[in-house]
């Protein structure tokens, strides 16, 4: 692997897969991201636990800056700010197009998204769009704006919180602490009980292929 290429919805959606993509990292891989939206409609945790809706602007500059942060811990190189509405991505052919210049450009060895059989909507819908993307990028489609046909070899899903038939386990042992300090990082969104819940998904997949801790994908 040269290139990879990991496609969000919201800033933390990455840590989903934030042991497999340090662990490649690590072993020289080259990482990319696009995130659609800084998730500014959603709430925030408070220091006493409880969720609070702030101004959008305010919400959006603290995603933001935890987003910063964790993507120079993971190593990415490059990201791609969309600025799509949070809660509300639409598919349509622009994004999908936007999403064709890059890919045809990056010329990523490995593409992974969010599942489309997630609970949330905005996950769904990116999902949908990206595997449109690849389609189009493969064929000879528009290449004089979009960038010369590119076939991406390989196509992963994150799990996320449906279970799925799962074709790949990546053993994250190594990386799991990181992990949990990364879903520490972004204190707005993440508290204790998700933090432990992640722990045991990764054990639950663990289990399947004989390591302490697992990450799936489809």
């Amino acid at each position: 692997m040269k290139n990879l290429l990991f496609i969000s919805a919201h800033p933390d959606d990455h840590l989903y897969a934030s042991g497999s993509l340090k662990l490649l990292r690590n072993k020289g891989c080259v990482l990319f991201e696009i995130l659609m939206t800084m998730g500014e409609n959603g709430s925030v945790i408070c220091d006493d636990g409880s969720t609070k809706k702030f101004p959008k602007e305010e919400t959006k500059a603290i995603r933001q800056k935890e987003y910063e942060e964790a993507i120079r811990l993971l190593g990415i190189q490059e990201s791609f700010y969309f600025g799509l509405e949070d809660g509300n991505i639409q598919q349509d052919s622009k994004t999908i197009w936007r999403l064709v210049s890059i890919v045809r450009r990056l010329k990523p060895d490995v593409v992974i998204t969010l599942s489309d059989q997630d609970s949330h909507p905005d996950h769904v819908v990116t999902s949908k769009m990206v595997l449109d993307a690849l389609r189009y990028s493969a064929i000879s489609a528009r290449s004089e704006e979009f960038g010369d046909p590119f076939r991406v070899p390989v196509f992963w899903k994150v799990e996320g919180y449906i279970p799925e038939k799962n074709g790949l386990y990546v053993d994250i042992t190594p990386y799991k602490d990181f992990k949990i300090e990364l879903m520490k990082l972004y204190e707005s969104q993440h508290h204790s009980n998700l933090v432990r819940c992640t722990e045991v998904s990764d054990a639950k997949n663990g289990l399947a292929v004989g390591v302490p801790f697992a990450e799936s994908f489809v």
